[in-house]
């Protein structure tokens, strides 16, 4: 509530309630080849769905302002409230290679929905890939190995998606 100096003092009362699900799966499957080719893939899926509803009320005009009550207030009484609700759901892959342990790849795959969006942007691929050098794994590095434990070179690229927009800016 507003103070009694106030011109016009108020009682402002609310109540929301969120409540967010999250599901996730995933399996992996390891693949070794003469110890020298190991691969390892991965799939699974997250969905991810929020609603939230709240209610809210002012009054004006208290009579006392040392008791801040909507019964103790005379003047105009104005509500309101929401109801929001939005999800995402996604699938995902995931290939990592190595070779001996000293060069790796790794490529990934998402295809992402969201309730945020309308019909054409709703569902979007989101790819990335890596590839990596372990330069002390190499036999001509071995001599370095006492002042240098690691060195690796990596380079990757990727696409990712963002969602955080207001779930109403398309309706």
């Amino acid at each position: 509530y507003t103070s009694a100096t106030a011109t016009l003092n108020s009682v402002y009362q609310d109540s929301y309630t969120g409540e967010r699900n999250t599901y996730n799966a995933t399996t992996t499957y390891d693949l070794n080849i003469k110890d020298a080719h190991k691969m390892r893939f991965m799939l699974g899926m997250n969905a991810v769905q929020y609603t939230e509803t709240g209610v809210w009320g002012r009054k004006i005009g208290l009579l006392d302002v040392t008791n801040p009550q909507f019964d103790l207030a005379t003047g105009t009484q104005t509500s309101g409230g929401g109801h929001s609700w939005n999800s995402q759901l996604g699938f995902f892959g995931r290939i990592n290679y190595n070779y001996k342990e000293k060069y790796l790849l790794e490529a990934n795959l998402r295809y992402d929905g969201t309730s945020k969006f309308p019909g054409n942007l709703k569902w979007r691929w989101f790819p990335s890939f890596s590839a990596a050098w372990r330069v002390t794994e190499e036999p001509w590095m071995e001599s370095a190995k006492d002042v240098l434990s690691s060195l690796k070179i990596r380079g990757s690229w990727g696409s990712i998606g963002d969602q955080s927009v207001a779930g109403s800016l398309y309706i």
